[in-house]
């Protein structure tokens, strides 16, 4: 009896060792398919512009659409804030990346239709920061979600 107790103390012990590697290689493996709500900061610092008599903001456009997104998967949790607050919670680790939409971006935009403006347009550009320190695989998916 004893040694059929023991028997079956082996078999339990040997299938929660192999759960637990399944888990744990499983999760090494793919990463970023084992990550949820990594949090990725969304500034709008645009003032947008007036097109054909009437105010245009791109950058609010941008944001509502981004925030209402549903494309990551659950796996990026954006969080809508102002310039000083990401470079806070980037510095504290707290975010893994986040995309800048500058205060230009609507008048950049805008120039490339070339209407009343002399000379070649700024090209418009948004701005992707990523947190390093929060470790390779979470900062990556931050510069692709972000991208």
């Amino acid at each position: 009896m004893d040694r059929q107790r023991r028997h079956h103390g082996r078999e339990i012990t040997g299938v929660l060792a192999l759960l637990f590697t399944v888990f744990y290689v499983g999760a090494n493996i793919d990463p970023v398919d084992h990550m949820t709500k990594l949090p990725v900061g969304l500034v709008n610092a645009d003032k947008g512009a007036a097109v054909a008599g009437r105010q245009v903001n791109l950058g609010d456009r941008i944001t509502e659409s981004i925030d209402k997104s549903t494309a990551s998967g659950g796996k990026i949790s954006w969080k809508v804030m102002d310039e000083k607050e990401v470079k806070e919670e980037l510095g504290e680790g707290k975010l893994y990346g986040a995309l800048v939409v500058p205060a230009d971006f609507t008048s950049s935009t805008t120039a490339l239709t070339g209407t009343g403006t002399t000379g070649t347009p700024a090209r418009p550009t948004l701005t992707v920061l990523t947190n390093q320190s929060a470790g390779s695989v979470g900062s990556g998916l931050a510069r692709t979600a972000t991208t």
